[in-house]
């Protein structure tokens, strides 16, 4: 039994703080996360040319007909088991993997043998950015500032591929990706809006204090002439 076994909120530690809501909760396509996250079309297609490679050689080498589609149906037979390992394992991480987006985090809860969870505050995001599929799919990496740093196969399969430097955690292989992306836009626009707010308020107030302190000051000099 693991730690997210019970979650009070499927896809989050524990139920939310004041104030902070679900904007956006979703799972990988698996079928999507079979094709560009372990490959398996392009494995398949490796598979055929091996197949194929295999039975003319066979053929060529003046092996009998039907001995050579018994070695051909071996290599066959080990295609299609590593072809089902590796949709099996597609499966396994989608139904494993559930995104968050509140407006204030985003949460990625993965991993099949051992789960883990990511917490991403919408504060640390610089920019994110979106890729669509012709499926309707798609990915949204995020790009963290310099104080957040992750590792990339601590990330993986929720990260931007070949991106190291610096590592990117991806919202992978969603569908309505378009509408989802233009939901964290927006709670991106808000949070940094009221960033910037509290920032001006706190420069106000530190401004008026000084502006309040000068002013003692020269009534104390005043008082004193």
């Amino acid at each position: 039994m693991s730690s997210y076994d019970y979650e009070p909120i499927p896809g989050l530690p524990g139920k939310l703080p004041p104030g902070e809501r679900v904007l956006w909760r979703g799972s990988p396509d698996w079928t999507a996360m079979a094709r560009r996250t372990f490959h398996t079309r392009v494995i398949s297609l490796y598979f055929l040319i091996l197949i194929c490679w295999k039975f003319a050689s066979q053929v060529y080498a003046g092996i009998p007909l039907v001995e050579s589609l018994i070695g051909t149906f071996l290599v066959i037979l080990i295609s299609t088991i590593g072809l089902a390992i590796l949709t099996g394992f597609a499966w396994l991480y989608s139904r494993t993997t559930i995104y968050t987006i509140t407006n204030s985090r985003i949460v990625m809860r993965f991993g099949v043998a051992l789960p883990m969870m990511i917490n991403i505050p919408l504060v640390r995001i610089e920019k994110a950015d979106l890729k669509t599929y012709h499926n309707g799919t798609g990915d949204i990496p995020v790009t963290i500032n310099d104080r957040d740093k992750f590792g990339y196969l601590h990330l993986w399969p929720n990260v931007r591929p070949w991106q190291f430097n610096p590592v990117q955690p991806m919202i992978r292989n969603i569908k309505n990706s378009e509408k989802v992306a233009n939901i964290l836009v927006e709670a991106l626009s808000s949070v940094h809006e009221r960033q910037q707010d509290q920032q001006h308020n706190q420069l106000d107030q530190k401004v008026e204090k000084e502006v309040s302190g000068t002013s003692g000051q020269l009534r104390s000099l005043e008082t004193a002439a």
